[in-house]
């Protein structure tokens, strides 16, 4: 198997190469808007042939709000469990994504991301996370919508984390950024098997004018991807651990349709988390 995930990566970097070099050449000299528009095709067309190189299967749910008016001004929230979930989401709906430093030095595929609007930054500096949090929503407002996962980091069970960093979803209400959620099941496996089953799921954006402060609409956002993170996993038959803060009446709505809240997470918002890696 090690020899296939070599044999992967290197006809990852010989894609990355025939569809990125050409455009990122005519993409560096124009202004930020335009590299966006040149390099978003190249990124969708990237992305899905990943999709084949690694042998993912992957469905979406809730296409309809992703494209057209959820181009601008809103912000993507999805939980993170692989390096794959970048091209994987991509592929559904290309848009740039908050991003450590460190993926810039990914040949290729790092330069294109900046190119194409990822907001690089340096998580162990708290003057940098402050720039990445007010470029993210100058962005967002100006230029293009933005993808962020508030975990920070890829969750080591695959389950995701009860109590993520919230400032920017904090920052998208004091700003009037109304949230997509988005939930991602089975990425995990990507890297690992020949064949993996891929299961992305796009909510309706939830509106900051329908909760009173910053931290019910933070916590009605997060809960609505761990929601729909357990509804995908219902319809795959995967059998996981839940954590121990979810109660069984999230459970009772799936059977009933995959509809639930889980309104019985019991979990206390930090007092303050610097931006999403």
């Amino acid at each position: 198997m090690k020899i296939i995930t070599a044999l992967r990566v290197v006809l990852m970097m010989l894609w990355a190469a025939a569809c990125f070099l050409l455009p990122m050449a005519i993409a560096l000299p124009l202004s930020e808007p335009w590299r966006r528009k040149v390099m978003f095709y190249p990124w969708f067309v990237f992305a899905h042939g990943l999709r084949f190189i690694f042998g993912a299967s992957v469905t979406v749910e809730g296409k309809q709000f992703t494209g057209g008016k959820y181009e601008n001004g809103h912000l993507f929230i999805c939980n993170h469990l692989s390096v794959a979930d970048i091209p994987l989401l991509v592929s559904v709906f290309p848009l740039p994504f908050v991003a450590k430093r460190e993926t810039m030095k990914v040949p290729i595929i790092g330069q294109a991301g900046w190119l194409s609007g990822n907001i690089v930054f340096d998580r162990s500096n708290p003057t940098a996370r402050k720039y990445a949090l007010k470029e993210t929503l100058r962005r967002i407002k100006e230029v293009n919508s933005i993808y962020i996962f508030p975990e920070g980091t890829r969750s080591r069970n695959g389950i995701p984390k009860m109590d993520p960093y919230m400032a920017m979803i904090w920052a998208a209400w004091d700003q009037n950024i109304d949230v997509v959620p988005m939930a991602i099941h089975g990425s995990q496996r990507v890297l690992r098997v020949w064949h993996a089953d891929v299961s992305i799921k796009v909510g309706e954006p939830l509106k900051c004018a329908d909760y009173p402060n910053r931290e019910q609409f933070a916590r009605a956002c997060w809960h609505r991807v761990i929601d729909m993170y357990y509804e995908l996993n219902a319809v795959a038959k995967i059998k996981e651990p839940v954590p121990a803060e979810i109660q069984i009446s999230s459970f009772e709505s799936v059977a009933n349709g995959l509809n639930g809240v889980l309104e019985s997470v019991k979990t206390d918002l930090p007092e303050e988390h610097p931006a999403s890696e």
